[in-house]
């Protein structure tokens, strides 16, 4: 199989996206679990890094089932102060002051919730760990 190149449009779009998904067809959920790597049953948003035009040809594919972009701030910042959680030792934990934040992401230099959404929004350094003490939002 031919390694995809990567071009320079594909190199400036390695941001974030938003991913809803919004149907449920029965036969073809599976498929498109697969497709969005969604492994929850419930309607959620998840922000993850937009790499590849593979994963834009990808969405494209389930276009019909779920709804795409990339965020602003504003929808950033909204998610995450009026349903934001947390990952706990695997527990869902409402984000109730920036003291949980720098326990856990503190030594990243992440110590309260806008410094969380500006890690989220700039995809910074420390992106990865950010959105994994995020848990998936519910919509």
């Amino acid at each position: 199989m031919k390694k995809q190149e990567i071009s320079e449009e594909d190199k400036k779009a390695e941001k974030k996206k938003l991913d809803i998904k919004v149907k449920d067809l029965e036969g073809k959920r599976k498929k498109l679990m697969v497709a969005t790597e969604e492994k929850r049953e419930e309607i959620e948003v998840e922000l993850q890094e937009l790499k590849y035009s593979a994963t834009i040809n990808m969405l494209r594919i389930c276009e019909p089932y779920v709804t795409w972009g990339i965020p602003n701030l504003k929808s950033v910042r909204e998610l995450v102060y009026k349903r934001g959680f947390v990952k706990i030792r695997g527990q869902r934990i409402p984000i109730t002051s920036n003291e949980i934040i720098e326990n856990k992401l503190g030594k990243l230099g992440i110590i309260c919730v806008e410094d969380l959404i500006h890690e989220i929004f700039t995809v910074g350094n420390n992106f990865k760990f950010a959105s994994n003490f995020l848990w998936p939002f519910k919509v």
